[in-house]
């Protein structure tokens, strides 16, 4: 996580792709937790990025 606010901070990671990777982390981490609907939600916003 600090590399990627180092990377942001440098203007090497645009908002949009930090925004694009947090909510595939998360989809991740709600997946292993079980928790499928938070999951579907990320998911659903990754879809509507454009990724």
């Amino acid at each position: 996580m600090v590399e990627l606010i180092q990377q942001l901070e440098k203007n090497q990671m645009d908002t949009c792709e930090l925004y694009r990777f947090l909510l595939e982390d998360l989809a991740n981490l709600y997946h292993d937790a079980g928790c499928y609907q938070k999951e579907s939600y990320c998911l659903r916003k990754l879809m509507q990025t454009g990724y």
